[in-house]
């Protein structure tokens, strides 16, 4: 994979780094080192994170025509092809705003937008959402 990487991080564990590029994201193992899955995706993706050691992802789209959109997170199993679930993001007052970030535990999705944090559980409901300072970078 070649292009901008946008999103470079480690699963929980920091066995596996997770990129994501302009074309789409890949996982790569830390020990030993080496690239460990490749999955093309049209229009590129902006956030890929992965869920320890499985093959479920949250993923968001990027680019002028992508698969996937900017403003909703798509949990994204591999081994099925398919998405488990899709937890669509909106400010509070219901106007678009982009994924800033997003981070994965064994209970929680956390989504930062610019303005807001989100907390979702793995069935993508939002349980609540936490005003912040503008967070452009999504810090969480």
């Amino acid at each position: 994979f070649f292009g901008r990487m946008p999103c470079v991080a480690f699963n929980q564990d920091q066995s596996q780094i997770t990129q994501s590029c302009d074309i789409g994201f890949e996982v790569w193992s830390v020990d030993p080192p080496g690239r460990i899955l490749e999955c093309p995706v049209p229009g590129g993706v902006s956030i890929a994170e992965k869920h320890l050691r499985t093959n479920v992802f949250a993923v968001v789209g990027t680019g002028q025509n992508p698969a996937w959109p900017r403003d909703k997170v798509i949990l994204w199993d591999h081994s099925q092809q398919e998405a488990r679930g899709i937890i669509s993001t909106f400010n509070s007052d219901a106007e678009f705003s982009a994924v800033c970030a997003v981070r994965l535990t064994d209970r929680h999705i956390l989504v930062a937008l610019e303005s807001t944090t989100w907390v979702c559980n793995w069935q993508c409901e939002r349980l609540y959402h936490i005003p912040t300072a503008s967070n452009r970078h999504g810090l969480l």
